[in-house]
């Protein structure tokens, strides 16, 4: 895990005061409320990141990245109106 990550879950772990270390790190000091929220949709997303970069080393057939390349885009782009006029043309 980055060490910027680890400051930011040890941040909302042990709500520290910017002076203690906890492992040789030093918790970011104002994760709570919404930014707990925010934190936990952002570890979701790199969780699914990087599973993601574990599968694309998987050879494939042309096929089968196109299949997959859809996947992602599916998982990772929200369609509305305008993003489904530019994915159908």
């Amino acid at each position: 895990m980055n060490a910027g990550i680890e400051r930011l879950v040890l941040g909302y772990a042990l709500q520290g005061d910017e002076e203690r270390l906890f492992l040789d790190r030093l918790p970011y000091n104002d994760v709570e409320g919404d930014e707990a929220e925010i934190l936990g949709r952002f570890l979701e997303f790199l969780e699914q990141l990087f599973n993601i970069v574990r599968t694309l080393e998987t050879p494939r057939t042309l096929a089968d990245w196109s299949d997959t390349l859809e996947g992602l885009r599916t998982a990772f782009i929200m369609e509305d109106d305008e993003t489904a006029r530019i994915y159908s043309s």
